[in-house]
């Protein structure tokens, strides 16, 4: 799809682990709209997707730490580049470029995704 539309998904997916992460049992696309009250507005099927590319990136990339970048960008609250720069002992610009190749490659990972649940949604 765009790189702007799954950096938004991590956005929402991030604000849903804080919320909960893996403690689901929802699916239903109608209660995000109930759940957009707790600060974001995901669904726990869709969150669910996010969240499995996220840990397949990091498993894919143990050494560069780029899943792991881009983990702690989206769910730190106090994450930036710089902090970032400063925990994994990399420049800012180094940081920023990992959290963007791990984002393109999660859009590239979930994009057939996205376009079969957009067809499914009610």
């Amino acid at each position: 799809m765009s790189f702007e539309a799954t950096e938004t998904d991590l956005v929402q997916w991030g604000k849903w682990r804080k919320s909960h992460g893996v403690q689901l049992g929802y699916g239903a696309n109608i209660l995000s709209v109930q759940k957009a009250g707790l600060g974001f507005d995901i669904t726990d099927d869709w969150a669910m997707t996010i969240d499995g590319a996220v840990a397949e990136l990091k498993l894919r990339t143990v050494e560069s730490k780029i899943g792991a970048l881009v983990e702690d960008y989206f769910t730190d609250v106090n994450s930036n580049y710089i902090s970032l720069g400063i925990r994994y002992k990399i420049g800012k610009h180094k940081a920023r470029e990992f959290v963007n190749q791990g984002i393109s490659w999660i859009d590239a990972r979930v994009s057939d995704m996205r376009v079969q649940a957009e067809r499914v949604s009610f």
